[in-house]
């Protein structure tokens, strides 16, 4: 809400956020038995290829890559790791998910 005046911030807000609902689509069609790479794989590589094109029509249209995109992008990233490969595999992680 704060930058919804500031066009450019905004734009790029909208979509790191849509880019976000992506990964839980692209995980149901991994599991599809016939894309023959493992299903994690394949979830990551697709939505690191779609956060890729924010960073190449910045290259391509200002010439240089906004600040939301060149920080939000790997902030992403940094987090999808943390949440799929690190903290399921620690005692809390588990602990934290399988509650009941």
């Amino acid at each position: 809400m704060r930058y919804r005046r500031n066009r450019q911030t905004h734009q790029r807000l909208i979509v790191l956020a849509s880019l976000s609902m992506i990964a839980p689509s692209i995980t149901r069609i991994a599991y599809v038995p016939l894309i023959p790479i493992d299903s994690t794989a394949f979830t990551l590589l697709a939505t690191y290829l779609f956060l890729a094109v924010p960073f190449l029509i910045d290259r391509r249209s200002r010439g240089k890559v906004h600040p939301v995109i060149k920080w939000g992008v790997p902030g992403y990233v940094v987090s999808q790791i943390l949440f799929i490969g690190v903290i399921p595999a620690t005692t809390w992680g588990r602990t934290a998910a399988f509650f009941l």
